[in-house]
This record gives structure tokens, sequence and C-alpha cells, in this order.
């Protein structure tokens, strides 16, 4: 007692607790850990989307893998000194996915190194189209055939998706782009229950996979134990999305396997299919600008021409115009013009002047170019079996598309093919020495002629557009 005054009586625990019981439940879970778990746990669920036909609505996220991946070949692993295994760079990639709604089946699954407008636009193009390559090259006995448009497409608020670029496409496919709440992964909790079951099912199999905090990671060096490369993980995840999660009951469709709920449903509500080559490759091809010259638009180190693009030619003169690139396929170009001085006739397709590269993708392309330089160093003192055989491999590449898809192919962006196209093919060029357009690829080995075969040659440095005839086969810039 002290100035006259009782002292207060300490309550017993019980009396504490019936104190605490009486608040409310979520301001007490929020003080003990956060604002953020208190909403995740309280989070009211309804009966969440109506939906009830297949491409009625798809799902896009982009989550980081769980798993360090050696960026070597894998098969070279063992034959590396431990010194040089140390110095091979690990990392983890991002899967960027989309999900039909109504039946949970994967439309799309790419693996990227970051999330960007051009991984949102290419895990687009994926689910529309046909994916029998990517399951075939991975050794799936089921097929992956679930694509087609959809009605509308659903993601988060990430940069990519909010991009012009990707809002851009979905707008062309003529759906809609939709944008749920911010900060809320509940909304989207098909694709977060899906990750959670790829994580169990597959990346918890594998030597080298991180944890979600410091304790469960304990003394565990993911680093040190990566043992898979991004091509062998690209081939894995296929496999267990087509083989294994389409073919497991799911509890969100009364226990049955989303293959069957997307051969039932699309029976009843026929799905709208993907775009023809062309209009595709208006849609998601990769966009860039030229300038028409006489031999029409040069990209990446090949010439298009046709009777239409010059037309629109004499309308913009100098003025660039936009190009669209298949990635998969350079046997062709979308052209449109975009001036204030002409009218806008919409997107046309320009062939490539040299044939046979139809269904030969931009990386091969790339790849063999890069190989041709590098093992010669003056370009325009190339041996004609030099050009013919590599000409020959790319055929063969293309003829081989199906045993090499892989989700985990680098997807460029335009910088990406602009800086090659600068850097790689500045001098370029195939030719004949008769003057007439090269004939390549379509042609055998056997039946060449010596002075009637074609070779690459350098433009001289102080040749200029004006120098240059309509039937002349040099660059113009």
């Amino acid at each position: 007692m002290a100035a006259g005054l009782r002292l207060l009586r300490f309550p017993s625990r019980t009396a504490f607790e019936r104190v605490i019981d009486k608040l409310d439940p979520f301001h007490v879970y929020a003080g003990r850990h956060s604002p953020e778990a208190a909403r995740k746990k309280f989070f009211v669920t309804n009966r969440g989307l109506s939906v009830t036909r297949p491409l009625e609505r798809v799902e896009l996220d982009e989550n980081l893998v769980p798993l360090q991946t050696l960026l070597t070949n894998a098969r070279l692993w063992r034959h590396l000194t431990p010194k040089q295994q140390s110095e091979v760079e690990r990392r983890r990639l991002w899967l960027s996915t989309a999900i039909d709604t109504a039946t949970r089946c994967v439309l799309a699954a790419l693996l990227v190194e970051n999330p960007s407008a051009v991984s949102a636009v290419a895990t687009l193009e994926m689910a529309v189209n046909d994916k029998t390559a990517y399951a075939e090259a991975a050794g799936c006995v089921t097929p992956w055939d679930m694509f087609g448009i959809s009605e509308t497409y659903g993601s988060d608020a990430g940069a990519g998706y909010k991009s012009n670029q990707y809002r851009s496409a979905v707008s062309d496919l003529g759906a809609e782009a939709l944008f749920p709440t911010t900060g809320v992964p509940q909304m989207r909790g098909r694709q977060e229950r899906f990750y959670r079951s790829l994580h169990d099912g597959l990346f918890a199999q594998f030597p080298g996979r991180t944890f979600e905090n410091p304790v469960a990671k304990g003394n565990y060096e993911a680093e040190l134990n990566a043992v898979i490369d991004p091509s062998e993980l690209g081939r894995m995840i296929v496999r267990w999305i087509v083989d294994v999660y389409h073919n497991t009951p799911h509890s969100g469709l009364g226990n049955e396997t989303p293959r069957n709920a997307w051969l039932r449903l699309s029976k009843i509500f026929p799905v709208m299919p993907p775009p023809d080559a062309e209009i595709n490759r208006h849609i998601f091809g990769l966009t860039t600008t030229v300038r028409i010259g006489n031999r029409g638009v040069r990209f990446p180190g090949h010439d298009y021409q046709s009777s239409e693009l010059q037309r629109i030619r004499r309308v913009v003169r100098s003025k660039p115009v936009n190009i669209r690139v298949d990635r998969n396929n350079i046997g062709h170009v979308s052209v449109r013009s975009d001036t204030d001085t002409s009218p806008d006739t919409g997107w046309i397709t320009v062939p490539c002047v040299t044939p046979g590269y139809d269904n030969v993708s931009v990386e091969h392309w790339i790849r063999t170019a890069s190989v041709l330089r590098q093992q010669n160093a003056d370009m325009a003192k190339l041996a004609e079996p030099v050009v013919q055989q590599a000409l020959r491999e790319i055929q063969e590449f293309s003829q081989a598309a199906t045993r090499r898809a892989n989700i985990a192919w680098p997807v460029l962006s335009t910088t990406d093919y602009e800086r090659v196209n600068r850097d790689l093919f500045r001098n370029f060029d195939f030719i004949r020495a008769d003057g007439g357009a090269p004939a390549v690829l379509d042609t055998p080995a056997d039946d060449i002629v010596a002075n009637d075969a074609p070779s690459i040659r350098s433009r001289p440095v102080d040749a200029t557009p004006e120098e240059s005839a309509d039937d002349n086969w040099f660059t113009e810039d």
C-alpha cells in the first residue's frame, strides 16, 4: 500500500484468457503474426467463379521455380573438374503458365529467366496454339491437345501483363484482359493450387530445391546440389503436366481428371480454334521497324519482297514501316504501314526472297549464321560447300523441330533480335554469280552446278543504295 491506496490484485490466467477471447480474432492474429497473414487466414471464401465452358476464362501467372538449375548441359557435368563445376553458374528460373479455369488444364508453360511483356505474350501464344510437338519431344504418352482462343484472360497486375504488347495481343484475339485485385493470391486460387501440386509432385524430387525460409532450409545448400539444366527441367515439367497432372483426379472437378473434363466439356461447348499461321504472326510476331528498299525489307539477314510491298513503298517513301517476325518461321514476315501520310491497309504477308526457310525458327538461323561467322572471319571468302552444308543443317533443324521442342528455349525480345540483326548480319548476304535469285535448301547437293551455287558475300563499305539497281542482291540500308 502506498499513499493510502490499495494494491491492485493480479488477475488469474483464466481471467486474462477470457479477456483475450472477447477480442476480435482478426486483430489478435494480426498482432501475433502480420496484417497480411490475418487477411489471408480470414479471407472470405464464396462459391467462386461460375465458369462452365472450356476457354470461357484462362488464368495466367508467373512463379519462381524453387529449384536451382545449372546453366550448362547436365550431360557434360560429370566430365568437368571440381573447379570447373564450382564456376558453372546456377540460377532459379521463372515458370510462366496459363490454366483453363473450367477444366484446370494447363494450356501453356514456359521457363524464362525473368518475367516480361515478351514472356507474357509468348505464354499467351502457346496457350492459343497446339502443343503436340512439346509433348512428343518430352516423351509424353498422352497428347497435349488443349488449345484455342479464350473469351477472357485473367492475370495479376504484373508489368508484363499490364504492358501494351500483351494487352494488344489479347485484344487482337477478340478477348478481354482481366486483372483481379492486387496482392490477393486467393483470387488466383487455381494457379496457386497448381503450383503447390507441381512443387510436391515434381520439384521436391530433385536435389537443388530451395526452401521458403531459413528454418526449413537448415544447412542445405541448394546451389551446390543443383544437378539439372533448364532443358531437362523443361522436359520434366511437360511430362509431369501432360501425363501426371492432366490424368490425376482433381477435387475441384468432382474427382474428374482435367483431361477428361476437357474432352467432355469441349464436346458440349466447342472451343474457338486458333488463328491460322498468317494471323498468328500478325498478332504474336516480334515487332520492329525497317525501311523498304529496292530489295524489300530485310530481317534477320534475309530479304522479303512482294509487289504489294513496293506499292506501299511508293506511298511511304523513306519512312520506316512496322514488321513482325514469327519466332518459329522466318519464311514470311508481316508488314504494316503506320504513317500519317499513308492509309492503314493492315498487316500484309511478304515472303522471303530465298526459298526454303518455312518452319525455320529465328533461333536456329541465328545459331547457324553465328557458326559461319566464327568459322569464317572474312564472310566474303566463304567456300560454296561451307554455305551449302550450313543451309542443309538448317533444313535438318526444321525437319527435327518436333524432337527439339522445349519450353526452356530462350524467349528473345525485339531488342535482342535487332542487336543480332545489326551485329551478326551486318555484312551477311546470299547472291548468285549470275545475279539471279538464290535457290537454296530445295536443291540436292549433287545437282548443284559449281558456278551456279549460292555464296555469302559482304557488301562493300562504300556501296550506297543509289549505286544499286533493282536486281542487285546486295543489302540496301
